[in-house]
């Protein structure tokens, strides 16, 4: 039995302080141009917006660029907690293949590692705007699941 391509499956990236500045200052610079986003939702459609080549250059690109570095390959940690994100099935398993071609080339890689990499090679905010805006109309946000509070303790 296959999977539903659109069934959304919740993804947490680890990402550095760095990496999360960068998804930050995207979700600040979008809604700077009218597009109102939340840091998932930008992780959505970076998923969804790149090629598995876009993401397989990126992420060869940022393994280049971290064995050329003297020292650790990071210079900072891993912030917690790790962004979320409900991406569909689809782009998922476009992350995988992508994972898995990068292993064919000897490069370890992660969900997390394919992310950090397109953060780091995103585009600027003017060019980033209409691409996310288009997204949003393409793939709609999910609806927020909203759960009753319970009534405080001892009470009915």
């Amino acid at each position: 039995m296959s999977e539903d391509p659109n069934q959304p499956v919740k993804t947490s990236f680890s990402l550095y302080k760095s990496d999360k500045r960068i998804l930050n200052d995207l979700v600040v610079g979008l809604k700077r141009e009218g597009v109102k986003v939340r840091a998932g939702t930008v992780l959505r459609a970076l998923a969804h917006l790149n090629s598995g080549t876009e993401m397989f250059a990126a992420a060869v690109l940022l393994d280049r660029d971290l064995n050329a570095k003297a020292g650790p390959r990071e210079a900072d940690t891993v912030d917690f907690p790790p962004p979320t994100a409900d991406l569909p099935q689809r782009d998922r398993d476009k992350m995988e293949r992508v994972s898995a071609d990068l292993l064919e080339k000897e490069i370890t890689s992660s969900h997390s590692f394919i992310m950090r990499a397109l953060l780091r090679s995103c585009p600027d905010i003017k060019t980033m705007a209409p691409l996310v805006r288009k997204f949003l109309q393409d793939v709609p946000r999910r609806t927020r699941t909203v759960v009753p509070k319970a009534p405080p303790h001892g009470r009915r």
